[in-house]
């Protein structure tokens, strides 16, 4: 019995000291809508693709489930567009999304954003880059995945950078086969291994 018992110590140190293993998670974006400040109180359905023209105009709400998804992110993540057309350079910004969640059936620029700029509800730039048409990944710190697995922040806006003239189309979410996803790695939270571990100790113990 006393060797039940050091093997049961010893596994649950094993638990805790060991690293647990990451899940690899591809997710297509199942929320999305366009708001343009141009046109404030027009709701765009997109179906396959979405046009972001302008100077600092239209932005790309986004937003996931992520319910069922281990809650500790390992690493940055990715977010992967498909840019299908575009004229001149391509100059886009990754944001975190702040105000809230949005209805992709309704919103528009002034029920989601009102009045204030469109700075007002997201937090700092993330990615940026002149790149051509194509597959473009955008890279995802871990800090803002963590935020997203933990609900502190509703998802991502995508757009042209402040000041930058930039015109050009990107695949949505119902655009068959390219659709924009986000890939990460996310292990259980440490309460979870402590859980398991203490599980692991009590089975052990109710076979005395």
């Amino acid at each position: 019995m006393r060797n039940l018992k050091f093997f049961a110590l010893a596994l649950l140190v094993l638990m805790l000291s060991a690293p647990a293993w990451a899940t690899m998670y591809s997710m297509k974006v199942p929320n999305d809508a366009l708001i343009d400040q141009s046109n404030p109180d027009i709701n765009y359905e997109t179906g396959g693709s979405t046009s972001l023209p302008g100077k600092d105009r239209t932005r790309f709400l986004m937003s996931w489930d992520f319910s069922g998804v281990e809650s500790t992110a390992v690493g940055d993540g990715t977010f992967n567009i498909r840019v299908s057309w575009q004229q001149g350079g391509l100059w886009l910004g990754l944001y975190e999304l702040v105000g809230g969640a949005f209805d992709e059936a309704t919103v528009t620029y002034t029920s989601y954003v009102g009045l204030d700029p469109i700075t007002s509800i997201q937090g700092s730039l993330l990615d940026s880059s002149d790149a051509p048409a194509g597959w473009w990944a955008l890279n995802v710190p871990q800090a803002t995945m963590q935020k997203l697995l933990d609900g502190t922040i509703d998802g991502l806006v995508l757009g042209n950078l402040p000041g930058q003239w930039s015109n050009h189309t990107i695949a949505d979410g119902e655009s068959f086969g390219i659709e924009p996803y986000l890939a990460f790695e996310a292990v259980p939270e440490p309460a979870t291994m402590m859980l398991l571990g203490l599980g692991t100790v009590a089975l052990f113990r109710r076979r005395k």
